[in-house]
């Protein structure tokens, strides 16, 4: 089943574009989707709202969520899930503790950004029930062997395109299916479906 869980939504929607995120969406192929904000506390309630309003009309089953910049864990109590913005940092043991408690929490496009993990990081993500996102936005080759070593793991690994058009859905997809979680048997979907 095709899923995307990092598509963001403008945050003033027309009609137009609106129409235009509905046709990707039937031509994609898309069965689930997540649809997510850049949340910061100053502007992301009103925001977050306005995403919650405007997915339940797209036809198809969508959940909701926040992009938030770590080492921020503000959260709206309604996101269904969170994806976890690492940038200049190495991803440690404290730092996966500490994001562990987000709500259904995911890594996004990990490796990027200056971004690296400890290999006792790697090891535990599991552990504490947390996904990470292949990000077919923030893909190279290199990095297959990452993800390898997080299903040797037994690591959960979510696909995200990380579009920010309607024509960027599930772009990607195809290439990410040798290592991505089917989406019924994530546990962050479980929790949600």
């Amino acid at each position: 089943m095709k899923y995307d869980l990092h598509i963001h939504l403008p945050q003033a929607i027309s009609d137009d574009v609106l129409t235009a995120y509905e046709i990707a969406i039937r031509n994609s192929g898309l069965k689930v989707g997540g649809f997510v904000i850049h949340y910061t506390e100053k502007y992301g309630k009103r925001n977050f709202k306005n995403l919650v309003d405007v997915i339940e009309t797209l036809g198809v089953k969508s959940i909701a969520g926040v992009e938030i910049y770590y080492p921020s864990t503000t959260v709206p109590s309604d996101a269904e899930y969170t994806l976890v913005h690492f940038r200049d940092i190495i991803i440690d043991h404290d730092a996966i503790l500490k994001i562990s408690k987000l709500n259904n929490p995911i890594i996004a496009h990990p490796l990027s950004y200056n971004s690296k993990f400890t290999s006792e990081a790697m090891r535990i993500l599991k552990k504490y029930g947390i996904t990470v996102e292949y990000n077919s936005a923030h893909i190279s080759p290199e990095m297959h062997n990452f993800y390898r070593t997080l299903k040797a793991y037994g690591v959960e690994i979510s696909f995200g395109s990380d579009a920010h058009t309607p024509y960027e859905i599930c772009a990607g997809f195809e290439q990410a299916k040798e290592f991505i979680t089917p989406v019924d048997e994530l546990g962050v979907m479980k929790k949600i479906l």
